[in-house]
């Protein structure tokens, strides 16, 4: 039920709208957040999306996110336990 509901596990997930944004989005969250991902993405030309849950994508530094897919926008959303208060999902620099 739940791979119906949120959809299955990707490392990144990548939105790409053609609309007249120049604006590229980084958005950080958890599997929970995906009914409303489409809505946030399509105000930007590419949005990619990462769960800080998986120790790979942790191993990668925010940085190196922003650098290598142009990031313009970051925006962290998620339960607070995971994306604010868990020092298990923290966001490296």
């Amino acid at each position: 039920m739940y791979g119906g509901f949120y959809g299955t596990w990707q490392e990144l997930i990548m939105y790409d709208f053609d609309n007249n944004s120049e604006r590229n989005l980084l958005l950080i969250t958890s599997s929970q957040s995906r009914s409303i991902q489409p809505l946030i993405a399509s105000h930007y030309y590419k949005t990619y999306v990462i769960d800080l849950r998986d120790e790979d994508v942790r191993a990668i530094s925010l940085g190196q996110m922003i650098n290598d897919y142009q990031i313009n926008d970051v925006i962290v959303f998620g339960q607070p336990w995971n994306t604010y208060f868990s020092e298990s999902y923290l966001i490296t620099p």
